[in-house]
């Protein structure tokens, strides 16, 4: 019962594991492929960026064969419409993309490449990718913020005790200079009382 429940939470949590599963690869060929999917998503994305500019190219996976000599790269694009833009910018690029890959993952044999075209990126899942962009943008700000609040919090807290202390200081201050004028206009009043008695 319990092994069930843990696959299945790990089907659940790994769809592309999963697909791969069905579609015939086995633990080391999946293990691969997500090696190879990252690799090509760094190399396509930011190390050869400059050469995709334009091109709407978006690396959706990639499936390493059983012979491990070809991968199967499926891509998508976010130009709809001009999707032959991103597949031409691919395979112009497809031996530089290759070295480079082999090179980050240490492999033996460097792969072939091929590219599939998957389907295209509409409007609303680029409007979706932007708003969790933005979401998670939005979310480091509030945890930086929330450091600084902390220490503000801290120095007031400092600022109302000093408050707090000069204000017992005052009345310190003020009941001292009450009972020394109620002494001194005692004093006063009992001198003028003797005076009074003297004349009599």
């Amino acid at each position: 019962m319990t092994t069930t429940r843990g696959a299945s939470t790990r089907a659940r949590t790994r769809p592309i594991e999963a697909e791969r599963s069905a579609i015939g690869q086995d633990a080391t060929q999946i293990r691969e492929s997500a090696r190879v999917r990252k690799a090509l998503t760094h190399v396509i994305h930011y190390e050869l960026a400059h050469k995709f500019d334009g091109s709407g190219v978006n690396v959706m996976d990639a499936r390493v064969a059983r012979d491990f000599k070809t991968v199967h790269v499926l891509y998508g694009s976010t130009r709809v419409g001009e999707e032959h833009i991103a597949g031409r910018a691919l395979e112009r690029n497809a031996q530089k993309i290759r070295t480079m890959v082999s090179k980050m993952l240490t492999l033996k044999h460097t792969p072939r490449l091929e590219f599939r075209f998957e389907g295209a990126t509409t409007a609303a899942q680029r409007a979706l990718e932007e708003a969790l962009a933005r979401e998670e943008r939005r979310e480091m700000l509030l945890a930086s913020n929330d450091g600084d609040g902390d220490a503000e919090e801290e120095d007031g807290d400092e600022e109302e005790d000093d408050w707090d202390e000069e204000e017992e200081e005052e009345e310190e201050e003020d009941e001292s200079s009450s009972s020394s004028s109620s002494s001194s206009s005692s004093s006063s009043s009992s001198s003028s009382s003797s005076k009074r008695r003297r004349e009599s």
